[in-house]
Parts: C-alpha cells; structure tokens; sequence
C-alpha cells in the first residue's frame, strides 16, 4: 500500500479546527484502518509544550498513524508569515529521510504553494503525488461572507492558494459546486482527469443508513443552529427567521439552541448580536460556544426531538450536514453551495430549503407542527472510504514532470561595484567556485574616484583577464544604468546580476539554470541568507558554511500588491535575456533605489513567467550603508509605483482596490461601533465585552451582565453557558438553573487535576470570588493538562471585584511557589497573572518588582515575532517595549498579550480604564496610592484608545 502524508494546520480536537481538521483527521484514520501507511504532519497555529505534543502523538500512534509537527522557529525568524509558513512545509518536507508516495495539503493559506512549484521547477518531489484538497479557498470565502479583503496578507494567500490548485498533481473536492465555482471565477486547476469529486469521510461516527429502512417522524422540540457565528454560516439569516417563527416556536414551546463559536456580526461580539436579537424572543435559548467536535457530537447524540440548522450562504462540504445525519438528528439546509450534494435526493424537498429568512421560517413553522424526518445520506461511509482507497491505488505519479532539457546556455554574471574594491573581491571569488562552468564574469565599475580604489581596479583587472572575465568602467549613473551597461556589452542566453556585497553558494547558477531551463521562465528568483557585514570576512572563503533562518520570502506574486511591498526576491535572479531587452532592461534613474523592485513589477505586468526556487542560493550582506538607506523611502516607491499600468492588468488592480476598500470598511465599522457604543446607556456592559474578547470565560461573565442590563431573555442563556461542560450537556432546565457548591473540603472527592479543575469551573459559575474556588487554585499541581486553564482562571479571580485581598495574596503566593514547574509561554503567563494578583492584594511594590522580567520576557517574543527588528533593534529586552509603543501598535504589529491581560485584570478589578502601554507608570502611582482609593483610581490614557 502506498505511504500518504497529509499536511495541515487544522487537526480535530489538537487545537483550533473546523471542518479542515475534521475532514484530514476522519481521512487519515480511514485510510490506516485499511492498512495504508498514514503519517500526518502538523503545522499548529501557536507553539505546543513538548509534552502535549507527545500524548497527541500517543494518542494517533493507537489509530495507526504516526504523528509529527513542524517547528517554523528552525527554518525562519518570523514564524507566523503566512508566506513564511508555505516555506517552513518545504523545507520540513525537504528534510524527511523517506519519501512519500502521496502529499495532502489543504489549499487553506496555500501551504502547498512551495512544494507544488519546487516540483514544477525539477527541484523536488519528482516521485510523489502532491495533492490539494479543496476545503474553499479565501476568495471564496470572502464571497460568500460578501466581505473584501482588508489585510495585504490575503492578497499573498489568495495568490498560494491559486498556484498550488494550478500546480498540483490532483485536485481533489468534496462537491462538485466548489469546483464548478473556481472554473467560474478564474481559477486553472489541473486536467479534467486529475480533478476529483470525493466526499469527505466521516467513519468516527458512522452514518450508513438501509436506504430500505422507514424514517420515522422526529416530534420537534429544539431547533439547533450548528456552526460558527458569522455571516457565511447564516447566522444573520436564521436569527432574521427566528424573528419571523418567534410566535410559532413559542406556542410550540421550542428551545432554540446555538451550538458552535462565537464570532463577529458586523463588526461586533455575535454575542451582543444575539443579545439583542434576544429582545423578541419569548421561546427558551440555550448557547455551547467551546464545545470540541466529540462533545458537539455528544450534544446532538443526545437530542432526541431536535432539528438541526444549517442555513450557510455557501457552504463545500459542511461537516456539520454529515456529522447531524450521523448521529440521526433531522436537518434543514441551505439549497446553495455543496451541502445539498451530501444529501439523498429523495429528502431535498424537506431537508433543503433557500437560504432567505422567509423561507426558513416557513419550512421552520411547518416542521415543528407535522414532524420531520432524518434524511439518508448520498453516499454511505463504506462508498466514500472505497473511494479514497481506490485513488491512493491508482493516481500515483500520474502526472510526471519533464525531465530538464540537456543544455549548458551561456550566463554572464554581472557584478556592478562603486568604491569598495575589498568587497568585490569576494564576489568575484564566490563566482570563480560555482559549480556551473559556462559563466562569464563581468564586473562594471560604477565611476569609483578615489585613487586606492582604482589601482585596486587594476590588481582585479588583471585577475578578470585570466579567468576570462573582464572589468568595464563607466561614469557613475547609479545601479539601472551600470546593469544595462553589463548588457549591452555583454552577449549570453541569461543574465545573473550580483551587487558587490553579496557572495553566491557554490552551486547557485547550477541550480538557477537548472529551473530556467526545466520550466523556460523569463525571471528565476531565489531565497537569501541575510550576513551581518562585520561577520562577512567569515564566509568569504565559504559562504556556504553560514547557516542561518530566512527572513525574507518572496513568492513571486501576486501583482496586486506589488505597490506595496516586493513579493519578486532581491536583485540576484537569472533572467533571460532576450525577455530584458524586450521590456527595455532598467530604467537609468540617478540617486534613487528600487531598480530591480521596479524591473520586476514591469516584468509582471507584461505576463512573465517568474519561479522562485525555495531554497537559499546566496547571502546577502545587512547592516551597513546601502543604497536603500541613503536614498528616499518615498523617491524609491515613486519609482515602483510609476511603472503601474492598470490598463495592463486589470484584475491584479481590482483586487488592490478592494483591498484599499476593504481596509477602509474597517475603519468605518469600527468607527461607527465605537460611536455607537459610546452613545449607549449599557456603554460600560459594551466596553467591557470589547476588552474581554479574548477570553471566552470573562467574555461570558460580560454578556450576561449586558444582557441582565438591558433585560434580555439572553442572560440566563449566557449564564448557562459558562459552565457548560462535556458531562453537563444534556441536563434539562431545571438541572441547568442548579449550580453547585464546593464543601469544607473540596479537593477531597475528586479525582486528580482534572477533577479539581471542573470543580472549579463549578465554582467560578457559582460566585467568581468564592473562597473554595481559590482554594482549589492553590491545590492543583501545574502539569502540560491544567496549567493553562488554572493560569486563566487565576487572572479571572485577579479581576474580580469581590475577592477579598487575603485570598489574592494567598493565590498569589501558591502560584508563585509553582512557577519553577511551567515554561516557555506559560511562564510569562504564569508571571503576569502574579502580578494582577498581587495588584489586587495590594501588594504594588512586589508587582513592580517582577514587572520588569515581564517587559523583557514579552519584548524578546515581539522582536523574535517581527525580523525587521532584529535588525533595527540592537537591545531588544530593553528597546522591544518602546518601540511596540511607539510605533508597534500603529503599524498593526502583535505582541505583549500578557501584559495586556494583567491590565484587563486590574482595569475590571478597580473598575477603572487602564492602559496596558503606560501600566508601569500606574504601578509606580500605585506604589503610593492606598487600597481604599485605588478602587475610584481614574487613568489619563484610556485602554480603548
């Protein structure tokens, strides 16, 4: 049987995951269970703790199916780039001793993009299948949510995701409607013959049903909403339904339940969404919002006399529709996109219905009076499951790329140099040792004056002749004109030019040549090693002994964006020749940058066909004086942007309009939020749900406190949802209005950590402050299991108002005596819920004591976050913090979580509005500020601003 990877970013129940995670996990499963050699290689969102990573690994080791994951740090600085990303899966795949038969990737982000054109370029992967699974690229996402795009990285995205559909083997989709929608909007997938329908599998909860077999009726008695809170989901369109069926559903006494994540709807908490809507609704709500899929599943298993909604605008292949018949739970889908093809056709007339809130609501009102059946499936498990088998036997290497041609063109490597003959030298040497031996050297001296350096011209003169190079001088006309000069004297199939400071690997031109001439591209970038120029005397001799991370990764695309930042590589590229003169070579502008950046951009609008190859071919020299940085930031982007010609391509400059518009619905959105929260009469409630966000329990507390605020039928709901767990999920009204309590000794029942930690959430439900819940933070022990949680819940006791200061100081100092067990990111977040603790104790000056190795901890994760700092920033424990402050947060950059976190703490423990950016100054006011008046404390800079 074939060995088959499958590479991913989502995996069910490890981390954050929809139906991608789902999709690849039921996949991998399906196929180990028929003896297939599965391995799958896992590209988390955030970094996991060792010992998580070997139980997850455990855990699909008795599954049949090996587990590994890709660490981003070893391969570049800035981990979660998403052209970085596409990158760190090569160069992971790159390293395996053993070669696969198939490769999976989800075209999500285009992690595939880098494998797939590594393999259209000859450089790897020759004997293996490369398949993208369509899952629903972001432009597709986007419009089915109506949305455009407002960050430049979705442009790149867009663009990988594109590529590697276009480059891959086999493409393969769970409905036909997908790939009906991408033939319509542009997008070029492979052969008719290497494009496939194949649903995704779902034998974890099998769903085969004898299609002899009578459905029985389902007496309706809750209407669940199954999937995540926004607009492509339809969470608008069915709450606009609800409205409609509100009087109905009351008199039938019907519980509405939404079982799936909170979102945004218009630029808000779906939360304060539903709230509102709440106002209308007479029926029983209930809300899971951090439900995993088994304890979803768990959920609709046990709801005998429910019907599940599904009203998506656009859906592929919802998982929700399989996982709902699954379980034998009726359903009500949408007509558009995919949802319907998992459907027997024999149930579309009651289980399909038109995404319109009139439609629903109709369907809605009539079901809950007549009854409703559970739909059969269009496919059993065992057909789907035959299915992918039968592919993974017979598509292997059916798509096999050309062997590169059989020649050895001619290429001049072009060297220009002004007034730094010591530097030249080890440009020139690092030509000399190329593996490739049809090269000729061209070095053009660029108008050098100084009398050192032209009798250094004449010593290099001397050793151009005897290895067949040759030196030409000219007057000084800057960078486009010296390179056009290498050209025009010069005559060569391809051209490769080098700035004097940067030193080729050995077999940069072989492998240069080697794509040119395999795939017959116009332009042929690469990646580079940035060198430290006081280090360059260390490689000089042999630059390939430098080893190093990426900082810079050019995709070569897409035009869109092109105006802002250089997605084309650096100036080191083969370039065929005759394509150069065709576009008229450089343009000759004095005392300005951004040659080869501009050449690239007119490159692309006149169609050229541009490979990089993802693999670094020489080092490029940083921290010195440049062209760059003495010329004008906005003088060299002039010249880029006055090479545009829209007319050229105009979907590429549609695109970047959207983009500009969508960046600018942003800020209305906000804008208009912002105002409208400060007009309201609940703006505290609002203000306090907008800094919670990111903390589901807080976010929780928050809405029901809004809720009970504005007297909506919502706050008993949210209330219910805090303390929703795996094992309370099908408790009936009267159980779930019962909270309990924690005993004299509360540790003594329980069983383990996990014990102690659901006993807390108990307690946190019952009374944020209650004084056997804190207890029970000093008892649990930190292991990779609970540490997070106790961590989290330690900063929701730190922000509460009630609990008294003994009891903080007493935590404070529990945590503090476990702190040598945790590390890495749980440690500053260790560190900086003692600090919101000891806050709330009173206890400023110990506060402030750890403050400082907190700012250190989180300024040396933002500049590890963000390369360019690196760079810039020669102290980063010390000049990280400032800069965030500075100029960080303006530029949109991330960073300093937990610090953040300390000061949502402090802020809804004082009841005052602090500013995480200046909270050092408040702890030194504090310092001398008695606990009685630290409660009416007011801040000068607000944290909403």
């Amino acid at each position: 049987m074939p060995r088959v990877a499958f590479v991913t970013e989502e995996l069910s129940n490890l981390g954050r995951s929809g139906g991608i995670g789902a999709a690849i996990y039921e996949l991998a499963a399906s196929l180990a269970d028929r003896d297939v050699d599965v391995e799958i290689i896992f590209f988390p969102h955030e970094e996991m703790a060792k010992e998580r990573k070997e139980a997850a690994a455990e855990s699909f080791a008795k599954l049949g199916i090996k587990l590994k994951f890709i660490d981003p740090s070893n391969y570049v600085y800035d981990t979660l780039n998403v052209r970085n990303r596409s990158y760190c899966v090569f160069a992971a795949l790159r390293e395996q001793t053993e070669e696969y038969d198939f490769i999976h990737f989800h075209d999500y982000k285009g992690l595939g993009y880098f494998c797939t054109a590594a393999k259209r370029q000859n450089v790897a992967f020759q004997s293996t299948t490369l398949v993208v699974q369509l899952h629903g690229p972001l432009r597709w996402t986007l419009s089915a949510n109506r949305s455009l795009f407002t960050h430049i990285d979705q442009l790149s995205i867009d663009f990988m995701e594109r590529e590697s559909i276009r480059m891959a083997d086999h493409v393969v989709s769970p409905s036909q409607y997908l790939v009906s929608w991408l033939k319509e909007h542009n997008f070029q997938l492979p052969p008719d013959d290497c494009v496939h329908v194949i649903k995704n599998v779902c034998s974890y909860f099998q769903f085969d049903v004898d299609p002899k077999a009578e459905c029985k009726a389902v007496d309706v008695k809750e209407v669940i909403f199954f999937g995540r809170h926004e607009a492509r989901k339809g969470i608008v369109t069915f709450c606009d339904a609800l409205d409609l069926a509100e009087p109905e559903l009351t008199a039938e006494g019907i519980r509405v339940t939404f079982l799936g994540g909170l979102g945004e709807v218009n630029g808000i908490s779906s939360g304060v969404y539903l709230t509102d809507k709440a106002l209308k609704w007479k029926f029983k709500l209930r809300a899971l919002v951090n439900l995993n899929r088994e304890e979803a599943m768990a959920y609709l298993a046990s709801r005998d006399n429910a019907i599940v909604v599904i009203p998506s605008s656009a859906e592929n292949s919802p998982y929700t529709v399989v996982e709902a018949m699954s379980v034998g739970r009726p359903i009500l889908t949408s007509s558009a996109g995919g949802g319907k093809e998992l459907i027997d056709k024999e149930f579309h007339g009651e289980a399909v219905v038109d995404a319109e809130p009139e439609a629903i609501a109709d369907r809605l009102i009539s079901l809950a009076r007549n009854g409703v059946q559970t739909p059969r499936p269009a496919e059993s498990a065992d057909t789907i499951i035959n299915q992918w088998v039968e592919f993974h036997r017979s598509k292997h290497n059916t798509s096999p790329i050309a062997a590169s041609p059989v020649t050895h063109p001619k290429v001049v490597v072009g060297i220009t140099h002004f007034e730094r003959p010591r530097k030249v030298i080890g440009a020139i040497l690092s030509v000399l040792r190329q593996t490739y031996d049809n090269i000729e050297v061209v070095v053009v001296d660029d108008g050098s004056r100084s009398n050192e350096t032209l009798d250094a011209l004449d010593q290099i003169e001397k050793l151009l002749v005897r290895v067949g190079g040759r030196l030409i001088r000219r007057e000084n006309g800057y960078l486009g004109a010296a390179r056009n000069t290498i050209a025009n004297q010069t005559n060569s199939e391809f051209l490769l030019f080098l700035d004097d400071d940067d030193l080729l690997l050995p077999d940069a031109v072989q492998k240069l040549v080697h794509v040119a001439t395999s795939t017959n591209a116009d332009i042929v970038n690469c990646f580079n090693y940035y060198m430290d120029a006081a280090e360059r005397s260390k490689y000089e001799v042999a630059p390939e002994s430098m080893v190093a991370k990426v900082a810079y990764v050019p995709i070569g695309g897409p035009l869109s964006i092109a105006h802002l930042s250089n997605v084309y590589g650096a100036a080191t590229a083969i370039i065929k020749r005759s394509f150069f003169e065709s576009i008229g070579g450089y343009t000759e502008k004095r005392r300005v940058g951004y040659e080869d950046y501009e050449l690239y951009v007119r490159a692309a609008q006149h169609n050229a066909d541009i490979r990089i190859i993802p693999e670094v071919l020489y080092l490029y020299e940083v921290n010195k004086p440049s062209m760059i940085s003495g010329t004008s930031r906005f003088a060299n982007k002039a010249r880029v942007i006055d090479a545009i010609e829209m007319r050229l391509s105009h979907s590429q400059w549609h695109d970047a309009i959207s983009l500009a518009a969508g960046q600018e619905c942003i800020v209305d959105e906000m804008n208009y939020n912002n105002w409208r929260m400060s007009i309201s009469p609940f703006s505290e409630q609002l203000q306090k749900i907008q800094t919670t966000r990111n903390d589901l329990p807080l976010h929780l507390s928050a809405l029901h406190e809004y809720a009970a605020a504005i007297g909506s039928p919502a706050a008993s709901m949210w209330v219910s949802a805090m303390d929703k767990t795996a094992n309370a999920l099908a408790q009936d009204d009267e159980t779930e209005a019962t909270y309990r309590t924690v005993g004299d000794n509360p540790a003594a029942s329980l069983e383990g950590e996990i014990g102690v930690l659901a006993e807390l959430i108990a307690s946190w439900k019952l009374k944020p402050a209650d004084e056997g819940a804190a207890d029970l933070i000093r008892h649990v022990e930190f292991t990779a299991d609970v540490s997070e949680l106790v961590i989290d819940f330690a900063f929701l006791f730190a922000a509460s108002q009630d609990l008294s200061i003994a009891r903080a100081a007493a935590v404070a100092e529990s945590l503090d005596r476990a702190k040598a067990r945790v590390s890495g990111e749980r440690a500053v977040k260790l560190q900086g819920a003692i600090i919101a603790l000891e806050t709330a104790a009173g206890q400023i000056v110990k506060a402030k004591s750890r403050f400082s190795r907190l700012i250190q901890e989180e300024a040396h994760a933002y500049v590890q976050r963000h390369p360019d700092l690196r760079i810039a920033l020669r102290k980063p424990a010390i000049q990280g913090f400032k800069h965030f402050q500075r100029y960080g947060k303006d530029e949109g950059r991330e960073g300093f979580t937990v610090l953040r976190k300390v000061a949502d703490a402090i802020s809804l423990r004082t009841g005052a509005e602090v500013n995480y950016l200046h909270l050092s100054e408040d702890l030194d006011r504090m310092c001398s500020t008695s606990t009685r008046k630290l409660s009416r404390m007011r801040r000068f800079l607000p944290f909403a601003k």
